[in-house]
Formats: C-alpha cells, sequence, structure tokens
C-alpha cells in the first residue's frame, strides 16, 4: 500500500482556519508535513504515550500481527499510558523527566529502556512515537497547544532516531445511547484533527474514530455504540475495528495481502469477567459475520477520515 493511503491529504476549507488564512498561522517548530515514514524498513519500533484509548485501540494487534506475514521478531509497539492523560500530563512528564514504565503490547522485538525517566526511554531508535489528545479534550483544537509543539520539539531532540515519524490518534466520540450526539462529538474531533494536521503537521493519522462512527452507522450490533461503557471500546467488535485501523496504517506496508486475511477474534475468559462487573452493553465476539465489516469500517476511514461512511454487508 503506497504512503500516498497513510497520508491524508484534505482541502483547506473555512471550516480549517483558526483566525488566520496564510502559512504564517502554521507551527512554529520544523513542520512534519509529509514527514518520514520507514516504509523501506523491514523493522517497526513504534512508541504510542497516551491513556486508556491507546491501550483499547492496540489490546487486538497481536491477533493481527500473528496472522500475518510479518516477522514478529522485527516489530514491537510499546505503549506508555495514564489514566485520563492528556497532551498536557505528557508534556509535564516530559518536563519533569518523570519515570514511565512501558508495556509492550504487540510483537516481539525487544527494547533496552522499557522504565526509567521519560527522556532515556525517548532517546532510543525508535521509528515512530504515536501521540493523542484525552477524548474530552479531543473536540476542542485549542486545547492541543502548546504542549504538542513542545512534546514534538523535545521528543525530537532526545530520540537517537532522526527520521523519527510522528503519528495522530484519532480519538473516537462518547456515546451515550444517543447517535445524533456521538455524530456530533466525532464531528469536532474531525475538525480538530484536520486543524492539528494543517497547524501542527503530523499528517500520518490512525483514524480510529472514523472507524468507530462508521462502525456506528454499520450493520454490526449497535449496543453501547461498540463501546462497553458509552467512553471506553467494547471487547471484541470495538477494540477489534481499533486494531484493524492501527494495523492498516502502521503495518499493512509489510503485509500487503491483509485485508484478504482471516482476521477472527472471541472474547477472552479475562473479558468475559470484566464484561460480567463492569461492562454496561452487550460485548461481541467478531465472527465471520462481522468480520468484513470491521476490516471495511477501518479501511474507510483511512481512505476519508473526514467523512462517515455507511458500510452495508
Amino acid at each position: 500500500m503506497s504512503k500516498l493511503v497513510f497520508i491524508m491529504v484534505f482541502c483547506f476549507s473555512p471550516i480549517c482556519t483558526i483566525g488566520c488564512s496564510n502559512e504564517d498561522a502554521r507551527m512554529e517548530v520544523d513542520s512534519h508535513m509529509d514527514n518520514p515514514w520507514p516504509v523501506l524498513k523491514d523493522t517497526m519500533r513504534v512508541l504510542a504515550l497516551g491513556n486508556s484509548y491507546t491501550d483499547d485501540a492496540t489490546s487486538y494487534l497481536p491477533v493481527f500481527l500473528a496472522d500475518s506475514d510479518i516477522d514478529g521478531e522485527k516489530v514491537c509497539v510499546y505503549m506508555g499510558a495514564r489514566a485520563a492523560a492528556s497532551l498536557q500530563t505528557w508534556n509535564d512528564l516530559f518536563d519533569i523527566n518523570s519515570v514511565v514504565k512501558l508495556s509492550l503490547k504487540a510483537g516481539k522485538l525487544q527494547m533496552p529502556v522499557v522504565e526509567a525517566p521519560l527522556h532515556e526511554i525517548l532517546a532510543q531508535n525508535w521509528d515512530v512515537v504515536v501521540l493523542q489528545q484525552q477524548s474530552d479534550l479531543a473536540v476542542d483544537y485549542s486545547s492541543y497547544n502548546p504542549y504538542l509543539r513542545n512534546l514534538i520539539k523535545g521528543i525530537k531532540s532526545v530520540c537517537i532516531n532522526p527520521n523519527l515519524s510522528f503519528v495522530w490518534q484519532m480519538p473516537w466520540s462518547h456515546h451515550e445511547g444517543n447517535d445524533k450526539k456521538a455524530d456530533i462529538l466525532w464531528r469536532r474531533i474531525s475538525i480538530a484533527t484536520k486543524k492539528q494536521v494543517f497547524y501542527d503537521g503530523i499528517d500520518i493519522v490512525i483514524p480510529v474514530g472514523t472507524a468507530i462512527q462508521n462502525a456506528r452507522h454499520s450493520n454490526l450490533p449497535q449496543t453501547g455504540g461498540v463501546t462497553r461503557d458509552g467512553i471506553h471500546l467494547s471487547y471484541g467488535l470495538g477494540r477489534y475495528i481499533a486494531s484493524v485501523t492501527w494495523f492498516q496504517v502502521l503495518f499493512s506496508h509489510m503485509d500487503t495481502d491483509w485485508m484478504a486475511t482471516d482476521y477472527l477474534y472471541h472474547l477472552s475468559d479475562n473479558e468475559k469477567k470484566a464484561i460480567r462487573e463492569n461492562s454496561f452493553y452487550e460485548c461481541y465476539d467478531v465472527e465471520r459475520e462481522y468480520q468484513d465489516i470491521c476490516k471495511k469500517c477501518a479501511y474507510a476511514a483511512v481512505e476519508d477520515m473526514y467523512s462517515i461512511s455507511n458500510i452495508g454487508d
């Protein structure tokens, strides 16, 4: 899959202006428009800094890696997560060089430093760093800076890879039993994402929010809007769709036949226990009847992250 699939191009419209209309309004630090992407490498070292949304979205990546042609010894996805963490949270953690512990979410490639002050963790040969905004704040672009720009500048100053790629996870909207409200929140998140791409320059986007919104407009079971509590993704369908989206953006260039692969998922015993104890809504196994719809939700989001696609059977 070509780089053009990953890099989201958008038209300049009144909706993405912030009181300015020229390029002087863009970020003061170096632009990351068309930022480097390691498509010619056979290794991928990914670090995601975020919160429970990051955890949800990466939980099923091992399923896709295991069923792909990718050598798991050459890839890794590590996560640093703090509950309800925002860009400001991670900016503050960077400023004070707080100790952070990473968890290995997918792949078998080991990074040498996984629990240390944040600068030491970042001072490794990462290929990709994924950032995001906390979901409540993601609807409002004014909450992104100066924290996002500071993080980009700080991470670049310590990471030893001069071709480090910055990637943005677009979060999904909350669902409180109201489809129309979820659409409105998603629209605000998509507008903020569009502004982030233009003004802050991270143009490689994992559009999980749009993939989930596509699912809400599909024939998939709709209890809770594919969430387990209105906020976090449902075990089974919700997490599956998010992980498909991550896999497509980050790894599909390493496994060009990924769409044809049978990725099924059945709820684990731990998930079933969590559903009984904590979930507000029913969660579903990813059976064959849902599999293609889930993949289409992700694929359509990567093709057009600023529009909701109606996904049929």
